[in-house]
């Protein structure tokens, strides 16, 4: 790197002032034209050429201050004291200037924040680690979030030890990154952007999870008007030709009128119940497979395991029915929150015997 006060041969604590005088100075000095041999006037104007570049650099206020920053971690392990303030000494309004902080990465003068960040590739029996630590400005921030967990979601998955820890890595790059959506960009960057492959694996990847998680919490939370049980054999057709009254029990009062199914030879089998007859008016009959209760005041008849099959329903009442009871229910075939068929019972519920030819 270039020590532009070399080249204009002043000092770093002097002023603009001096800077401007020395700049004329020099240009006076290395005129070529003061120079009779064609090889001297070459070096001189390569040497213009130096003194030009420099003066352009420390005669502007900014791009000094931020110079002086990039030479001072360049050059010196301490920060120089003198280097603290380049107007003039009695200038008071400089004297309270608060110091600026610079990103430890690019040593530029910019807001920054203390970050952590990992990246973990998984390689089946061992994997690579590597962390990224310090206070840096959000320009900073930005390549290294997306580098590094870019590559931990495609990569960090390979292996036993990877794929547990992989997730914690990816929440806590996440975490950090989202806590600095509030910080200012510097107005100078030299950190380059990145890659555009690891923004896209991990964009990508938080998606997937989140797509995940979402389903698996939403049918965590959503009660099921099912569960899953052992498959039977098939049940026999069976016509209700004794009809009787099941019993229904509830703390505070029993059904009061109990209804006798009109056309009992016209009754279906369950499993003929389609949403094409949602709004009929059906006499059903079958075998019961499992009775449940969905919350505290849903009481359901399921006749197999399959999630998207006829049910009978109950919100008044719970009946006594065992396994593989036969029992007939009249009603309009309503329609679930899920769109499968059901009848509701709360008026009656009828045992049936089967029906052998």
């Amino acid at each position: 790197m270039k020590n532009y006060y070399t080249i204009l041969e002043v000092e770093p604590t002097a002023t603009i002032d001096q800077i401007k005088t020395q700049y004329r100075f020099l240009l006076h000095a290395w005129h070529p034209d003061k120079f009779p041999n064609e090889e001297l006037k070459t070096k001189a104007g390569e040497k213009l050429k130096e003194i030009n570049e420099a003066y352009s650099i420390l005669c502007d206020p900014a791009k000094r201050e931020i110079y002086d920053h990039i030479l001072l971690h360049s050059y010196s392990p301490s920060p120089l004291p003198e280097q603290q303030s380049h107007s003039k000494p009695t200038q008071n309004n400089q004297s309270h200037k608060k110091p600026k902080r610079y990103c430890d990465n690019c040593h530029l003068p910019a807001e920054t924040k203390h970050i952590e960040f990992h990246e973990n590739v998984g390689m089946l029996f061992r994997r690579q680690h590597r962390s990224v630590k310090g206070n840096l400005c959000k320009h900073c921030i930005n390549y290294y979030f997306w580098n590094l967990t870019g590559k931990t979601m495609l990569l960090g998955w390979w292996g036993t030890i990877s794929f547990i820890i992989t997730p914690f890595i990816l929440l806590n790059n996440l975490l950090r990154f989202i806590f600095t959506a509030g910080m200012k960009k510097p107005p100078v960057k030299i950190v380059p952007e990145p890659s555009l492959f690891w923004l896209f694996s991990a964009i990508s990847g938080f998606l997937l999870i989140g797509i995940y998680l979402f389903s698996v919490f939403s049918s965590a939370f959503t009660p099921s008007i099912y569960s899953s049980f052992p498959t039977t054999a098939p049940i026999s057709a069976y016509v209700p030709t004794k009809v009787k009254t099941a019993t229904a029990t509830k703390p505070t009062r029993v059904p009061t009128k109990v209804k006798t199914p009109t056309v009992t030879s016209n009754c279906i089998y369950w499993e003929e119940v389609t949403t094409a007859l949602i709004g009929e008016e059906v006499c059903v009959y079958g075998n019961v497979y499992k009775t449940r209760f969905v919350g505290e005041s849903t009481y359901q008849i399921l006749f197999s395991n399959d999630e998207h099959s006829f049910f009978l329903a109950a919100g008044r009442y719970y009946y006594v029915v065992d396994p593989g009871d036969c029992v007939a229910a009249e009603g309009k075939v309503l329609k679930s929150s899920v769109g499968v068929p059901y009848i509701d019972i709360n008026d009656a519920l009828y045992l049936c015997e089967p029906w052998m030819e």
